[in-house]
């Protein structure tokens, strides 16, 4: 599964510089440091405990390979670009509430359910239930805000 998203993450690359014009930019956000993300922290650390991963962040290929600024600049520069920028930029994390958080990171993060996945369905339900339990200690009455990061992604595709 890692070398696929290692693999899925080059092809990306690669297609972007293929349809991009001679001289034409091109701009990306991705994710920053999981660890500069409060919630991201805490439902990674909490979801690899329960699947019995707690050294999730430090393998090849985990999520945090693919937001290492120096590897996103390496990563589009072997797919061709040049005058590559990347820029990690503080930001803040609005949700609804806890239950949001946890739908979103459910229904849309395959890392993280990669690190339940072995469970059986009700130690995962329980994981899942433990972290919006977690989470619901960070709402106030506008919902969840938190500490976020993202990389801003500038490169160019060289002219002829």
């Amino acid at each position: 599964m890692r070398i696929e998203r290692a693999n899925g993450t080059r092809r990306a690359a690669r297609a972007v510089f293929a349809v991009l014009r001679p001289g034409g930019r091109f701009a990306a956000i991705v994710a920053g440091d999981m660890k500069r993300t409060t919630y991201n922290t805490i439902a990674l650390d909490l979801l690899a405990r329960h699947g019995g991963k707690p050294d999730w962040d430090d393998k090849p290929g985990s999520i945090r390979s693919l937001v290492n600024p120096t590897k996103l600049e390496v990563l589009f520069r072997k797919a061709g670009f040049t005058d590559i920028a990347v820029s990690s930029l503080a930001t803040v994390q609005r949700m609804a509430s806890a239950a949001t958080v946890v739908s979103m990171i459910r229904d849309g993060h395959a890392f993280y359910k990669s690190l339940i996945a072995d469970l059986p369905a009700d130690r995962q339900d329980a994981a899942w239930a433990e972290l919006t339990v977690v989470l619901k200690r960070f709402e106030g009455p506008d919902g969840i805000t938190g500490p976020g990061e993202i990389n801003l992604v500038v490169e160019r595709k060289p002219a002829p």
